[in-house]
């Protein structure tokens, strides 16, 4: 019986090598790191403010910040098309001047075969006190032209582990758009 729960034991840590782990790199979606393609900045008296810019990636996407009147989200370009996410009517913009890329780690330590997204928006207008605003994690599986959105988390103590557990778990489905 000790022999069965020793083999056990040392057979167990290695079942969780052959799991590949995930794990996150960031990139910036601040307006400085990002190349503007069009702004409001620009212009002498805009009607209103507008900005797009294109930011840094991974595996062949770019992050694309965009929006007018206080209404900024981000989607993503694959093989020069646009991938939209959500749709939200409420005031929103970037809540972080980061994305979080989930993706599998290396022997090296490497992360590579970047699988989600993840991203902040703060929303403005929840509840009766249309001046309260929340932060929301938006959960993105990457999957070309085909990414989608998989989860949203709604701002709380453990948001960000609940939006890596969502992004990791690979039998969630698309959320359809709006």
């Amino acid at each position: 019986m000790k022999a069965l729960i020793l083999l056990t034991s040392l057979l167990l840590p290695l079942s969780s090598f052959a799991e590949s782990k995930s794990s996150s790199v960031y990139t910036s979606v601040a307006v400085k790191d990002c190349k503007t393609i069009e702004s409001s900045e620009n212009e002498a008296e805009p009607e209103i403010d507008y900005y797009t810019g294109h930011c840094e990636g991974k595996n062949g996407y770019t992050v694309q910040i965009s929006g007018g009147d206080i209404r900024y989200s981000l989607s993503l370009i694959y093989g020069g098309e646009q991938v939209e996410f959500t749709r939200i009517g409420a005031f929103h913009d970037m809540g972080s001047d980061k994305v979080e890329w989930r993706g599998k780690v290396n022997k090296d330590g490497s992360v590579t075969k970047f699988h989600s997204l993840i991203y902040r928006l703060n929303i403005h207008g929840y509840g009766e006190n249309y001046d309260e605003s929340r932060d929301s994690l938006f959960v993105v599986r990457l999957n070309g032209k085909k990414s989608c959105l998989i989860g949203q988390v709604e701002q709380s103590k453990n948001m960000n582990a609940e939006a890596r557990k969502i992004a990791d778990d690979m039998s969630k489905k698309c959320i359809p758009l709006d």
